[in-house]
């Protein structure tokens, strides 16, 4: 069996991009909404920990509520981080989970993952939806220890 990691972007990897009520409002807003992932700042205890895991042997996967749009400024992120290429998946949110809350939407990713792969996560890098990564089997790596800075 695999070991695996999952691995969050927001408040995990980097900061929080700011959003409102507007934000998602219509297609122009989502766009700058997505581009501005390029600004948002890493947090360098996470990116050690999926360095740490990576040359651990661990399969690392990213899985984000993030919608599909963000993905080239996601990829662009983990390039510019340095850590793209441990990356084996980069998952976004599918839009039949728009509107969905972020739990829901990673729950469904995971199971998508572990019959698509017969991976079995083992850790998850995660700000939030630490019930549902526990309900996978997985141990929580919370990074709420370094992301209140």
């Amino acid at each position: 069996m695999n070991k695996v990691v999952l691995v969050d972007m927001d408040g995990t990897l980097v900061t929080i991009t700011p959003s409102n009520k507007d934000t998602f409002a219509n297609q122009n807003s989502i766009d700058v909404w997505d581009k501005n992932t390029l600004y948002a700042l890493p947090y360098q205890d996470g990116i050690d920990m999926v360095r740490a895991l990576y040359n651990m042997g661990y399969i690392i996967m990213m899985i984000t509520a993030r919608g599909a749009s963000c993905r080239p400024y996601t990829i662009a992120k983990l390039k510019d981080m340095g850590v793209y290429d441990m990356f084996t998946h980069v998952w976004h949110r599918h839009t039949r989970y728009n509107g969905m809350p972020s739990g829901v939407v990673k729950a469904a990713m995971i199971k998508r993952a572990v019959r698509q792969y017969g991976y079995d996560f083992t850790y998850a890098i995660e700000d939030e939806n630490h019930a549902t990564m526990v309900d996978h089997g997985m141990h929580v790596i919370d990074a709420n220890v370094w992301n209140k800075a």
